[in-house]
């Protein structure tokens, strides 16, 4: 995570920074995102930006755990539109990845960190513990999404139960995304079709 100093830094500093790192990652892969194009881009020094952040990956994080909050705003979100359906929820949530993903930058992002995965998931940023399901920030959003659902729309036995299953839905939803955005192999309507009888699957297993 940033350090202080960073958090120190006048709002639209901090902000400033974070659009050119987030201009430089949606602009190549990973391992080809310069540091030096970065600070150029937010007017800042070499060792300033090594006051901030430890390294490359410690920036990625930050960016990647300002995503992983917006996600679980939204989900909380549409849990609760959807009348406490969860897995409706998620199924939307989905869908807006899929459709209207490429209207954001973030897009360009994620995008360009999947095609790494092969790199990014022995770094110690995105490596398993980090998202594990043991991991602090993943029973933190299976919390705040149990208090929002409805038992008798998804009739989960317990929050542990509910935990496992988001962690198989999540692993489903990432697969289908990274066969549509990056290696292109099915169309959007096949796999919304296949998620949808996979969620239904999921749901009468409940």
């Amino acid at each position: 995570m940033p350090t202080q100093r960073f958090f120190h830094l006048k709002e639209e500093k901090q902000n400033i920074i974070k659009q050119a790192a987030m201009e430089e990652c949606a602009r190549v892969p990973y391992n080809d995102i310069s540091i030096n194009k970065i600070i150029k881009a937010a007017d800042i020094s070499r060792g300033s930006f090594y006051t901030y952040f430890e390294d490359k990956d410690d920036m990625i994080k930050y960016l990647l755990d300002d995503f992983r909050m917006q996600c679980v705003n939204y989900i909380c979100s549409e849990i609760q539109k959807e009348d406490g359906d969860t897995i409706t929820a998620v199924e939307n949530m989905m869908r807006g990845l899929m459709t209207d993903a490429q209207q954001y930058e973030e897009a360009a992002v994620y995008k360009n960190l999947l095609l790494n995965v092969g790199t990014i998931t022995n770094m110690k940023t995105f490596g398993p513990g980090k998202c594990g399901y043991d991991s602090r920030e993943y029973q933190e959003f299976v919390e705040k999404c149990y208090q929002v659902n409805n038992p008798e729309k998804c009739p989960f036995r317990n929050e542990e139960q509910m935990g496992v299953v988001l962690e198989m839905i999540i692993i489903l939803a990432m697969k289908h995304l990274a066969e549509y955005h990056v290696l292109q192999l099915t169309d959007e309507k096949t796999i919304l079709a296949v998620f949808h009888e996979q969620l239904e699957i999921i749901r009468r297993g409940l």
